[in-house]
């Protein structure tokens, strides 16, 4: 469900043309009751998207809403981050001195979706990867680099 899922965000996820870096993950959280609450006494929430921003800090935390004794389902949506797109270089590839056909794009990043059961007031730690370098050489080119890793995690560490 990469780039016509609803909840997509555009570029996240996307590896790197050639000779460009890749783009940078995302993460989307919804929230919602558990089917067994009726009636529904929390309401259901927007989605809330996590970017990887300039300025923002690496880790970003978000605190599951409600009732502190209620158990909420927490969706989460995490693209990973694309690969860098490669560079042939100066050098000649097998005696061929037109290289254009040796760069290559970088691969998108992963997607995961899973929901969980988390008590209002939980604490996630949101990770957004940044996208890979790409594989800029001035003599003989190099493959781009891997997307960095998209996580979430509950405050002590446990990886959803």
């Amino acid at each position: 469900p990469h780039p016509r899922h609803p909840s997509y965000h555009p570029p996240a996820g996307f590896g790197g043309p050639p000779r460009r870096a890749g783009s940078d993950g995302l993460v989307v959280l919804s929230i919602s009751s558990p089917p067994e609450d009726e009636p529904v006494t929390e309401p259901e929430l927007p989605e809330i998207p996590f970017f990887r921003l300039e300025g923002l800090p690496a880790h970003q935390t978000y605190r599951t809403p409600g009732n502190p004794h209620r158990r909420r389902v927490v969706t989460v949506r995490a693209w990973g981050a694309g690969g860098g797109g490669c560079s042939a270089g100066t050098e000649a590839v097998d005696g061929d001195n037109d290289h254009d056909d040796a760069f290559g794009a970088g691969r998108g990043g992963s997607y995961v979706e899973s929901s969980f059961r988390l008590l209002a007031g939980d604490v996630l730690t949101v990770v957004i990867g940044a996208g890979g370098e790409d594989g800029r050489s001035d003599r003989f080119g190099g493959g781009g680099g891997g997307g960095g890793a998209t996580t979430v995690s509950l405050l002590n560490g446990t990886l959803l």
